[in-house]
């Protein structure tokens, strides 16, 4: 890299850290001002050009953080920002009911241990408690989990996504092979999904890392909804012929977390599922066929 290039690289890296700052002052401003505020006074306030203000308020009102008050143009926070705060939270307070049971499920398996937290696009990992013995593989943490092949990204869709929405969030994935083991044809993986919410959990057999497998099981919050995944991560050939070694600890660890967050009888919301599905299924088998139209 030559000396211009380097110049510009740090340009480019000091332009894109002020832009960051100036968001996050806005924010702090809006955030914690009930009333309404006009362009002028934020760049008062925040000591900053209108045309600066003006552009960020621009993106922040694309992503639903802000909305403004076309009668006099006054700029205050959405339910973007409310929604952000709130997964913000949602994931402190998941972390803290699952760190203790995430210890003791790792030292019981010795194996790697994570935890998902459930957001709008998947499941993304935001703890975990690493072994190292035989470890092949670290999985990310905030990176969304691949929900076709991912176990904790079935669970995603059996328990977020549910058994009335399925087949159309299917329609609209991306099912590309990751390695020779994913599923990617839509029926299999819909049949796949039917599975996980009769059983309760998810498995996925090297459909994203070869010679790797996990199991994930769902975490509720006390309104039935998804909280997250406890996920296991297991080299294959441990995994192979010693399922059920993982599947039920996998389990009632995902239940006691569960029961952290105020969800005291997960085997109840385990069930309610099954009862959609079952529901749904009958309507399925008994809903008209249409008919091909044949041409004269």
């Amino acid at each position: 890299m030559n000396g211009t290039q380097t110049l510009a690289t740090k340009k480019k890296q000091s332009e894109g850290s002020r832009t960051v700052g100036r968001v996050l002052r806005l924010l702090e401003l809006l955030a914690g001002d009930n009333k309404a505020m006009r362009l002028v006074d934020i760049a008062r306030t925040l000591e900053l050009p209108v045309s600066s203000i003006h552009v960020l308020l621009g993106e922040l009102l694309k992503y639903n953080y802000l909305t403004v008050d076309e009668g006099d143009n006054r700029y205050k926070q959405s339910s973007g920002l409310v929604l952000l705060a709130n997964r913000v939270l949602a994931g402190t307070q998941l972390t803290r009911a699952a760190k203790p049971v995430l210890e003791s499920l790792g030292a019981e398996l010795n194996e790697s241990v994570y935890i998902g937290m459930s957001h709008a696009s998947g499941i993304i990992y935001v703890d975990t408690v690493e072994r190292t013995y035989g470890l092949l593989s670290r999985l990310p943490l905030g990176v969304p989990r691949p929900s076709y092949a991912s176990s904790s990204g079935m669970v995603f869709l059996a328990y977020h996504v549910g058994p009335e929405m399925l087949a159309s969030a299917i329609a609209n994935l991306k099912l590309q092979p990751i390695t020779e083991h994913t599923v990617v044809d839509p029926t299999k993986l819909k049949t796949m999904i039917h599975t996980v919410i009769e059983q309760g959990y998810a498995i996925n057999d090297q459909a994203v890392n070869d010679a790797v497998c996990g199991v994930s099981a769902p975490i509720f919050f006390h309104d039935r909804s998804l909280a997250g995944t406890v996920t296991v991560s297991i080299p294959e050939k441990r995994f192979r012929g010693r399922e059920g070694t993982f599947i039920e600890p996998t389990v009632a660890a995902a239940h006691a977390v569960s029961r952290n967050l105020g969800a005291h009888q997960p085997e109840e919301i385990v069930q309610y599922y099954r009862n959609r599905l079952a529901t749904f299924s009958q309507a399925e088998r008994h809903r008209p066929r249409r008919r091909r139209a044949v041409a004269s």
